[in-house]
């Protein structure tokens, strides 16, 4: 089973963790070629593609001219201990065993606007870009939807090929975005986490955040591979709702 999962906007990028190793994005060529586009843009412009203050697009500004191609452990991190959000916050990486990096290294993809597709044991440098932002490219003004959707959609199915033909989906709905679904025609499993509220279940988002983050440290470090067998998962007071369920959407509750 491959674990997708959304990237965070926040990163941290602390000492390495000792003893573990480390491995280079797939798609780092493409990546260059993004910061080299995004470099090109003032601050202002940067801004606005971004989304962001002034303030934040100075940062980004920073970090491109900072980029460098060569990443090694001086310059860049692990990403699956550089993201933190609330998804990463429940994955809690920084205490898993070698193993559970071993195997997560074979069954989880980050997905990422600059990156295309991390692995966890990737390296990378500080970003902040997204799949609905547009830059400008060599084939012209273009939304990094369209830049990454083949390559994305090829790395995942040969991903979930050598993962055991299943996609556990634990992305947001931007990031769900990235890849044809069709061209998979591998089994996907919709994940959603619901919240009891005078009788009725609803989505809060950043308790959905954590839960993603705390099913896939489940079926990392328990070697989940059967889809079934992700109904068992009961951290935090969540529980398979069979109700709300169906063959291709498994829904907790609490």
């Amino acid at each position: 089973m491959l674990i997708l999962l959304s990237p965070a906007k926040i990163q941290r990028f602390d000492q390495p963790k000792a003893g573990l190793t480390y491995s280079q994005a797939t798609f780092l060529s493409e990546a260059g070629k993004l910061v080299e586009a995004l470099r090109k843009y003032s601050v202002e412009e940067l801004a606005d593609i971004l989304r962001v203050n002034h303030q934040t697009a100075r940062l980004n500004t920073d970090r491109l001219f900072n980029w460098q191609a060569d990443h090694n452990l001086q310059n860049s991190r692990q990403a699956l201990l550089v993201f933190n959000g609330e998804v990463f916050r429940g994955l809690n990486a920084a205490n898993f065993q070698a193993a559970d990096f071993d195997y997560a290294q074979n069954h989880l993809r980050i997905l990422s606007g600059l990156y295309g597709v991390l692995r966890p044991l990737d390296l990378m440098q500080p970003y902040r870009i997204d799949l609905i932002d547009q830059i400008k490219t060599e084939t012209g003004n273009q939304k990094l939807y369209d830049f990454w959707r083949e390559k994305i959609t090829q790395n995942i199915l040969e991903s979930a090929q050598n993962a055991g033909n299943s996609v556990l989906n634990l992305l947001s709905g931007e990031y769900f975005k990235a890849f044809d679904k069709k061209k998979l025609k591998l089994p996907i499993i919709d994940i959603e986490f619901l919240e009891s509220k005078n009788g009725n279940y609803k989505p809060i988002v950043v308790y959905t955040k954590k839960a993603r983050g705390l099913l896939a440290r489940y079926v990392i470090c328990n070697r989940i591979e059967k889809t079934e067998e992700v109904q068992s998962f009961s951290d935090e007071g969540y529980c398979f709702n069979p109700r709300l369920s169906s063959e291709s959407k498994f829904v907790f509750t609490r």
